[in-house]
């Protein structure tokens, strides 16, 4: 289930947020979080100023107390937070280093050739 990070609501991720100037997928964030984690709030925060400073980012917060999905490879304990597939943080990560990583993940879709741009 995709809460809202600020109130716990449910909320469908952003999908077809266009992603940097290469024209591929925004960035994906999730945060794996669970009721009465007391290390999640933080996590929970984090996310809601990742939306606010990188509004190009799909953000979602996964609650594994109540979602029905299988948890990917990786994710084993809460909060854990996952961009683009990838494991980035068992627990949660300083604002500086998340910050830090979803910067070269945005730099690295923009060097990536796009597919839109090649000329048959």
């Amino acid at each position: 289930m995709t809460a809202n990070a600020a109130n716990g609501s449910g909320e469908q991720p952003r999908e077809g947020v266009a992603g940097p100037s290469s024209g591929g997928p925004a960035p994906a964030i999730r945060a794996y979080v669970e009721s009465g984690c007391r290390s999640c709030g933080y996590a929970l925060e984090l996310m809601e100023r990742v939306r606010h400073e990188y509004p190009t980012v799909r953000v979602e917060v996964v609650d594994v107390g109540v979602s029905s999905e299988r948890l990917p490879d990786g994710v084993f304990a809460v909060p854990t937070v996952v961009l683009d597939g990838n494991v980035i943080s068992l627990g949660t990560p300083s604002w500086e280093r998340l910050a830090e990583q979803i910067e070269a993940t945005i730099a690295a879709a923009e060097r990536a050739p796009s597919h839109e741009s090649r000329t048959p």
